[in-house]
């Protein structure tokens, strides 16, 4: 839209009698996936549009995920590869990736930049330099194994609810106001994946008091999802096959219930990265001992140097 102005003036320059007329695009019967989207975004969050583009260009009218995705991601990659030697091999590395003349190795190598300084950031907080442990700012992963697996989740849980809340804003930008209350995450997915946050944390607690308003706000839930095509036929009044829609509605209940549980137990692998980061300098050191004590001062310090190396490009590049 900024730059109409400057087309106008293009095209008039080829022909200064041409008739031009310009329309918003909500105004053109055009679907919404069919209008073309372009990202506008300060320098620091240029460098996520491609995590963005490896999924596809949001959809116009959405809200752009890009700065949600930015702070998510800095913050999971720098807890599952915290060492503060690494983040600073990271950080070179970049530098030296942005000599380059493309513009997506550019935008690559400030992407590495911003990873490195999340990992200091999060080494300092575990308290590790190459797998040399000093005292840490927050927590020792190793030392603290049930209490890194449950801020993993917690922080899990929130951003799924961020997730539903942006999708539920999404659809009602697009006034689909169905797809805002029966979405798989809209509106009732949203009750019932909290009411079960809720129980599952009454039930650690072995707090039996107020137990079965949460089941029944579950259960109502449930059976609303149950409901959606029958409420959606009756809304734009289509004839549908009554098993058809009751085979959807039980695949769809079933699918509720088993991805929220299993994208709420996937972030433990937030947990899980960050230990076996540990996990593997044991390991390296514990070898580099053996070496030293056979008389190998040199293959010793080999081992560490080379080990760390394998950390940074094998564990770096899966997480």
């Amino acid at each position: 839209e900024e730059e109409k102005e400057n087309a106008i003036k293009e095209i008039k320059k080829i022909d200064a009698g041409c008739y031009i007329e310009s329309k918003n695009a909500e105004k053109v019967n055009v679907p919404k996936e069919e209008i073309p989207v372009k990202l506008k975004h300060a320098a620091f969050f240029k460098p996520f549009e491609l995590l963005i583009d490896s999924y596809g260009i949001p959809r116009y009218g959405t809200i752009d995920p890009t700065i949600f995705v930015a702070i998510s991601f800095l913050i999971m990659f720098g807890a599952m590869f915290g060492d503060m030697g690494h983040g600073f091999i990271l950080t070179l590395g970049s530098l030296f990736l942005n000599i380059s003349k493309n513009e997506k190795v550019r935008q690559a190598s400030s992407l590495m930049l911003y990873c490195g300084i999340s990992s200091m950031i999060f080494g300092l907080l575990y308290g590790s330099f190459f797998g040399i442990e000093f005292r840490s700012l927050w927590i020792k992963p190793i030392d603290n194994i049930m209490e890194i697996f449950k801020v993993s989740v917690i922080f899990g849980m929130c951003f799924i609810s961020l997730g539903i809340l942006i999708n539920i804003i999404n659809a009602l930008r697009d006034k689909d106001y169905l797809k805002a209350l029966f979405d798989k995450a809209g509106l009732i997915g949203g009750i019932i994946y909290w009411a079960a946050i809720g129980l599952f944390i009454k039930m650690s607690m072995a707090k039996t008091h107020g137990l079965n308003i949460y089941f029944v706000v579950i259960s109502i839930g449930f059976i609303l999802l149950f409901l959606k095509p029958f409420i959606e036929a009756f809304f734009k009044i289509e004839k549908r096959n009554i098993l058809t829609a009751l085979m959807e509605s039980a695949i769809d209940v079933l699918e509720v219930g088993m991805s929220y549980l299993a994208n709420t137990v996937s972030f433990i692998r937030i947990a899980a990265f960050s230990l076996a980061h540990t996990g593997l300098f044991i390991a390296i050191f514990e070898l580099s001992r053996i070496v030293n004590d056979a008389g190998g001062a040199i293959l010793s310090f080999l081992v560490v140097i080379f080990g760390n190396m394998l950390i940074i490009f094998l564990e770096g590049l899966v997480v």
